[in-house]
């Protein structure tokens, strides 16, 4: 959405790129890449209405506690269940995820087809206050306490649908590329 030339300014200011490295480098090797891809980069109306929802659709405002031992996941749900007002506090002493854990486990809200989808039906079925059992994901044993239950944006579908169309492909394309690479190394 901005002029050509400030684009091109941006990036030889901000990265060190000039136009015609940004055109042999980025674009061509796009252009190729989405040429390559043909029918496999179509995006269907339910993968655009999946994207919709995980940028526009309800979230879980919420906190969480990541561990490695089952025990230990347990006996501080059991405390966090017990007195969820210092979820926060257990969070920032037990957390094994330093970022949350800093921001007493305070974590971006969790939106719908975007990470574990374990994760996400848990959060979604939470009350605000209330505490997760303990999930097993990936050898980490994680807690989660809904803060609140965000309601969706009020932006119509049709009003975006061009640009989540653009972020489908975008998120589309990395997965085709990885095997359109595969396929010629082969």
């Amino acid at each position: 959405g901005i002029p050509v030339e400030t684009w091109f300014k941006l990036l030889k200011d901000e990265r060190g790129i000039k136009p015609d490295q940004y055109k042999r480098d980025i674009i061509w090797p796009m252009l190729a890449l989405r040429k390559l891809a043909g029918d496999r980069l179509l995006v269907a109306e339910e993968e655009l209405r999946r994207e919709f929802e995980s940028r526009y659709g309800p979230a879980v405002k919420a906190r969480m506690i990541v561990v490695s031992k089952r025990e230990t996941a347990e006996a501080i749900r059991a405390e966090a269940a017990a007195n969820p007002d210092q979820f926060g506090e257990l969070a920032k002493k037990f957390s094994e995820d330093a970022p949350s854990a800093s921001l007493k486990g305070l974590i971006q809200p969790i939106r719908k087809h975007v990470g574990q989808k374990e994760i996400e039906e848990i959060a979604f079925a939470l009350k605000p206050g209330e505490v997760s059992q303990v999930i097993s994901i990936a050898n980490q044993y994680i807690i989660l306490k809904c803060e609140d239950q965000l309601p969706p944006a009020k932006v119509r579908f049709e009003d975006v649908k061009g640009e989540i169309e653009e972020l489908a492909k975008d998120s589309k394309m990395r997965v085709i590329a990885q095997e359109i690479f595969r396929d010629l190394q082969s």
